[in-house]
This record gives structure tokens, sequence and C-alpha cells, in this order.
């Protein structure tokens, strides 16, 4: 190490601090003890929804979707033309059915909920399903009888 006149050697080497390492130490550990906690389950959904629910309600909203929008999908063969039509649903969750009658399309949300969509809107049908179970699955979650299990009710 060649010095100049007037330099100090410097006993600063090149990496991270203590504090910095510690604090990665630390973040790779909540990280890992999050995740273990989650995939076995240890804290019933029960608890963890309601939690989700509300630190999302801190959270600013992005704005609403567009009534429609409109792009073209290249494949190997074609160019779709797709429209994304939003679909309103009372509770969060994933699962429902698509299928064409005419020019129209019959949409089946995850609630049981039966839509005509023509590709600029959505309207109700009066098409009513037949129940399927959830309303009674949500009281049994709740009961004393199921509340130790751990209920997903978001699907």
């Amino acid at each position: 190490m060649h010095l100049h006149e007037g330099e100090m050697p410097s006993t600063r080497k090149g990496g991270p601090g203590p504090a910095a390492v510690l604090l990665l130490c630390s973040v790779l550990f909540a990280f890992a003890v999050g995740f273990v906690v989650g995939d076995q389950e240890w804290i019933p959904a029960r608890y963890v929804v309601p939690a989700k629910d509300l630190i999302k309600g801190w959270v600013p909203h992005s704005p609403p979707p567009p009534a429609m929008s409109q792009r073209i999908v290249p494949t190997g063969h074609l160019l779709l033309d797709v429209r994304e039509v939003p679909v309103s649903v009372r509770r969060e969750g994933a699962g429902g059915g698509l299928t064409s009658a005419g020019t129209e399309l019959l949409l089946l949300t995850h609630e049981g909920t039966i839509l005509r969509v023509d590709g600029t809107s959505v309207r109700p049908t009066a098409i009513e399903p037949p129940d399927n179970g959830y309303a009674a699955y949500e009281a049994a979650s709740e009961s004393d009888r199921f509340r130790h299990l751990t209920h997903n009710l978001r699907w």
C-alpha cells in the first residue's frame, strides 16, 4: 500500500459493516419464520384473514379499472381480439366458469352468480343457480366443532 504525503491509512475494509450484516440477517430470519409459519399453517386463517383485510384497508387503492379494455394477442396462427370487462363480486376468491350462448358469453363467478357478457358490458341473468353450500360451510367453520381446523374461505 502506497501513501502519499499527508494521507492517513484507511482502517475501513471493503464490505458491509456489522450493523448492515445484522440487519440483513434479521430480515432473512423474519422472512424464513414467516414462510414456515404460513407453510405449516400454525396460525389459523380465521386470524390471518381479518388482519390481512385490515392492512389492505390502510393501503391506498388503485383507481377503478376502465369499463372495458381491448387488445390484440398474437398467437402462432391467429390474432386474438381480447376484450376485458371488469366483474364486481362480493367476496374475494377464485374459480368460476365461462361458456358461449349465441353471440354472448355466460359467466359463472366463484360466488355462483351467472352473468351475461356481450363484450362491452356485464348484465345479471334471471338464472338461479342451486345452493353451492358456501354459506353453510362458512357457518360451520365458525362453530365450536370445526373452529380448530384451518378454513380458507377465499377459494
